[in-house]
């Protein structure tokens, strides 16, 4: 055939099939709305985010925050080179833009006396506790259930961190209002062991990283908690070996570590095993560092592992990083095994190598900085949730 015969034609076929050939549709960007819950002594936003399409009802994941003043984007900053607050991630944002365009509506807000990021009354830290958090998830799930846009059997809490422990209190005071629950860097073990876990697995070998014989000074400090390469717990378990009289002007280590009173903090002598676990009973007593969480004070809850005899009757999903800086991966593990061997047969764990506390990316437990959030969690938890629907009776 003639080459030039050959062209012709195929432009012909070209131009014949160009009207119907249509570039793919961009997705269509989720509907919000907007709304105030009433916490009592305070007025939080709250925003549903709901599929781009269809009247509704749609199945729902309320989302809670885990530890500090998080807004409902549970946006994640840190100081940046030129000393500014430097947005890191805002998982919950992510979450509530992608689970929508898997059908699923997101309903998220701003944590008690917690304005927008950033803006938060001092009140936070002197007048909340997590049983206060669990009431006002109640009340977020009341709200949920009275929105005409939401399926009120299709209702499921994600618990972030501090949130697992103040999800599975609410699911279980409200278990026939809950469809199911997501478990992001569960608390599965207890208290003592993570903050335990915090020490001896993320903040001395983040320590011995920088200064390898182990002997840390106040310069070592310096450089581990604020100019070093180092996860969130790790620089965190780096500020608490400062000596609380510390000023910036003049940064001392801990003279309650410091015991030869050297101004240097032997790790191996210093910091064993068996005084980091005095230690860590000392910062769990009721008005140390993290009373907040101490079995002691009235406003803590039971872990979620301690909640496994309650928790009985619906599914459960657990999304943990490998790499977890937080909460140890091992606690979800736990968390399994407390729920199975309490009677639930609806348990699903998913792990993911190489992700942290945030699931989003994490090279190790002493790199863990909060990263954004990788799809695959999102992609599963839309999957589960989407597996679970057909199990819930319709009213």
């Amino acid at each position: 055939m003639n080459l030039r015969r050959l062209l012709a034609g195929v432009l012909i076929v070209i131009t014949l099939l160009a009207p119907i050939v249509r570039p793919a549709r961009a997705a269509l960007a989720p509907r919000t709305q907007d709304m105030t819950i009433d916490f009592g002594d305070f007025q939080t936003k709250a925003q549903l985010t709901y599929p781009a399409e269809g009247d509704g009802p749609f199945p729902t994941v309320l989302l809670i925050a885990g530890s500090g003043p998080f807004d409902m984007d549970a946006t994640f900053t840190t100081v940046g080179p030129d000393g500014k607050p430097q947005v890191v991630s805002a998982i919950f944002a992510d979450i509530a833009k992608a689970l929508p365009e898997k059908g699923i509506a997101v309903l998220r807000y701003n944590k008690h006396f917690v304005s927008g990021p950033g803006q938060v009354d001092p009140k936070f830290f002197q007048a909340t506790s997590l049983k206060i958090f669990a009431n006002d998830a109640e009340k977020v799930l009341d709200t949920a259930q009275q929105n005409a846009l939401v399926d009120k059997q299709r209702v499921f809490l994600w618990g972030w961190s501090e949130g697992t422990v103040v999800g599975t209190e609410v699911v279980a005071r409200r278990s026939a209002d809950v469809a199911g629950l997501i478990v992001q860097g569960v608390v599965g073990l207890s208290w003592k062991e993570t903050i335990t876990f915090w020490f001896n697995e993320v903040g001395i070998p983040y320590l011995k990283s920088i200064q390898p014989d182990g002997k840390v000074d106040v310069k070592t400090l310096i450089t581990a908690a604020y100019t070093g390469i180092g996860g969130v717990t790790a620089r965190q378990i780096a500020t608490l070996l400062f000596d609380p009289s510390s000023t910036p002007q003049k940064p001392l280590v801990s003279t309650l570590i410091d015991a030869d009173k050297d101004g240097v903090i032997d790790l191996a002598t210093e910091l064993t095993p068996e005084i980091v676990s005095g230690l860590v009973d000392f910062t769990l007593t009721p008005r140390s560092i993290f009373g907040f969480y101490s079995p002691q004070n009235p406003g803590a809850l039971p872990t979620p592992s301690e909640q496994a005899a309650r928790l009985t009757k619906l599914p459960v999903l657990i999304l943990h990083g490998a790499n977890d800086g937080n909460t140890p991966a091992r606690g979800a593990d736990a968390f399994l095994k407390a729920l199975t061997d309490a009677g639930n047969t609806q348990v699903t764990l998913k792990p993911y190598t190489g992700l942290g506390h945030s699931l989003g990316k994490s090279s190790a437990v002493t790199q863990d900085t909060f990263a954004p959030i990788d799809p695959e969690p999102i992609a599963d938890a839309a999957a589960w949730i989407n597996q679970q629907i057909p199990k819930v009776a319709n009213p």
